[in-house]
């Protein structure tokens, strides 16, 4: 109280002040000059004693004093002084070394007369440690499932490897015999497989410059006019490349379903078995004159 304050108003002063200390949010009036014209019980507690003082929370020409705990407050000031509500959220450091989170108002109020700036806060601790602990939670999980990707992907990519390596050694190009290639086809056909039979082949005859290609299809499962276009789609390629195809190991079945396919085979040589195409295939190599075969 003041040496202006009559009785009844020292009074009236002293029952607010009560009623500041008992609420459970911290409580800051500052003149417009920036001293701290009061500050409730609640400000010690939430600061400590050592940042509670008047000279420590003070504000000295738009500035914080040395330590302020409410560093956001000083950025805010010029806007608050003309009238500006301000709200936000800072973590002030206690002497004891114990950080409490808190979320500020601060605005301008009138009092008998007088400008003041009214700054309350809030402890809001518990909300920020649950927001900080739901975050760190998500970036866990997020870490958590980005290892699973990763791990998943390098999964799929080694069964891929797995399966390719797989689809390799199912299609082995032979060399049996000089310029004569093998090729032993087992199990289904499809699309992906064809790729890869093509390519194994056409590779495999510019390697070796090989001019005849035996074609092995006694362990082919499935003889429709998909794999039929397979079969012949390779035996072109090869010609392009110098080399003639044949086949052998022809079931009986398969001739049945070649047939009703209508498909041009024509220009394609056909034997029994394996024994009988390797024989024809190296007899045309041996009656072939020497400056007819690939270097």
């Amino acid at each position: 109280m003041t040496e202006r304050d009559t009785p009844g108003e020292g009074a009236a002063l002293e029952a607010l002040r009560g009623v500041l200390d008992a609420i459970r949010d911290g409580v800051l009036v500052y003149s417009g000059t920036g001293d701290v014209a009061f500050a409730n019980a609640r400000i010690r507690e939430l600061l400590g004693d050592g940042l509670a003082g008047p000279e420590a929370l003070a504000i000295r020409g738009g500035a914080l004093a040395s330590g302020h705990p409410l560093e956001p407050l000083g950025r805010a000031w010029p806007d608050v002084l003309g009238g500006a509500r301000k709200r936000f959220t800072c973590r002030a450091a206690r002497e004891d070394g114990r950080a409490v989170d808190l979320e500020v108002l601060a605005r301008k109020v009138s009092a008998a007369g007088e400008e003041l700036i009214l700054v309350e806060l809030r402890d809001v601790t518990r909300e920020k440690q649950a927001e900080r602990a739901l975050l760190e939670s998500k970036r866990q999980a997020e870490s958590a499932v980005l290892v699973r990707t990763e791990e998943l992907q390098r999964k799929l990519r080694l069964v891929e490897e797995q399966e390719r390596a797989l689809l390799e050694l199912s299609t082995p190009v032979i060399q049996v015999w000089e310029g004569v290639l093998v090729l032993p086809l087992v199990g289904t056909i499809d699309h992906r497989r064809s790729s890869l039979i093509l390519e194994s082949l056409l590779g495999s005859v510019v390697e070796t410059a090989s001019d005849r290609v035996i074609l092995d299809v006694t362990g082919v499962s499935v003889a429709d006019e998909v794999v039929s276009g397979y079969l012949l789609k390779a035996v072109r390629a090869a010609r392009l490349l110098g080399a003639a195809c044949s086949f052998v190991g022809i079931s009986p079945a398969m001739a049945q379903a070649l047939t009703r396919l209508g498909l041009d085979w024509s220009g394609v040589e056909t034997f029994r078995d394996l024994r009988a195409g390797l024989k024809a295939a190296i007899a045309v190599r041996q009656r072939a004159p020497a400056a007819a075969k690939p270097a």
